[in-house]
């Protein structure tokens, strides 16, 4: 039940008062779920999950959290719908980097980050978990980081054909990586009060 690669127990480890998280890619509520911990001890945010067979699992156990169903994407879409298979339980995305022998890609509502960010009035905020199955650079890039400020972030990394994604680009805004646990990085802004002191 608990998060990937202990990822909630580092965060609490790291930060003892509650704080605000999002998670893009919540899928389950609770199952490897990396903010369900976080909201037990307090904490309150943002789940940003395409497949909507969760809400009512999230209405029942995740009281303090903002449920919102899209796809994300970058500030150069411009559509309102985009294609992508999120029929899996805990997988899917926009494409089929686990080989899905029944890939059925349909269509989605999507929107930048930073469009639910401000329709909910976050400006700061304390751990960002991101795991969106390989476009994590593309939410990434639908961000105004000058505008809304990170704490901490955690990024899945997946391998795709034979590579991973470079998120050296995030030192532009001010993050240093602090370390790698199998495919998550933890990114810890260097403005944060949580910049000397955070460890894995």
């Amino acid at each position: 039940m608990s998060a990937q690669n202990n990822i909630d127990h580092i965060i609490l480890n790291n930060i003892k008062e509650p704080g605000i998280f999002v998670e893009a890619g919540g899928s389950d509520p609770i199952d490897q779920n990396n903010t369900y911990l976080l909201e037990q001890q307090g904490w309150k945010g943002l789940i940003v999950e395409p497949k909507t067979q969760f809400n009512a699992k999230y209405s029942k156990f995740r009281l303090n959290s903002i449920i919102e169903n899209y796809v994300l994407v970058d500030f150069t879409y411009s559509h309102s719908t985009i294609s992508g298979d999120f029929s899996k339980y805990m997988m899917g995305g926009l494409t089929n980097i686990h080989s899905f022998s029944d890939w059925s890609p349909s269509d989605y509502p999507c929107t930048t980050l930073d469009n639910l960010l401000k329709r909910n009035n976050i400006s700061e905020v304390t751990f960002f978990s991101l795991d969106v199955e390989g476009d994590e650079i593309r939410v990434l890039n639908g961000v105004n980081f000058n505008e809304v400020f990170f704490h901490i972030l955690v990024i899945e990394n997946h391998e795709q054909k034979g590579f991973k994604d470079d998120f050296s680009f995030l030192e532009n805004f001010g993050f240093v990586q602090k370390g790698v646990i199998n495919s998550h990085e933890f990114f810890v802004n260097k403005n944060s009060k949580y910049f000397n002191t955070f460890s894995i």
